[in-house]
């Protein structure tokens, strides 16, 4: 078993950034594995957030098809293993 040790946590307010707000937790512990720890708090926040109803998003793109040569003739396929 391994024990951690919180000794303190902030969230500061780091930019505003084109579509979002960034915010960094600061965790200062005392254990052994910090990428186990790290998993962990995030998993937790995941949770947390889920059960708040608070979505996490995720980058939205726009695709833009050359039509200089004339219209596009598009078509829907059932793919093989469907």
């Amino acid at each position: 078993i391994h024990v951690m040790y919180i000794i303190a946590t902030r969230v500061v307010f780091d930019v505003f950034d084109i579509k979002s707000l960034v915010f960094k937790l600061q965790v200062f512990l005392i254990y052994s594995n910090r990428v186990k720890v790290a998993t962990l708090i995030r998993h937790e926040i995941f949770k947390v957030f889920n059960k708040a109803g608070i979505e996490i998003p995720f980058a939205q793109r726009d695709v833009h098809f050359d039509t200089s040569g004339g219209p596009l003739e598009i078509r829907l396929a059932k793919g093989e293993d469907s």
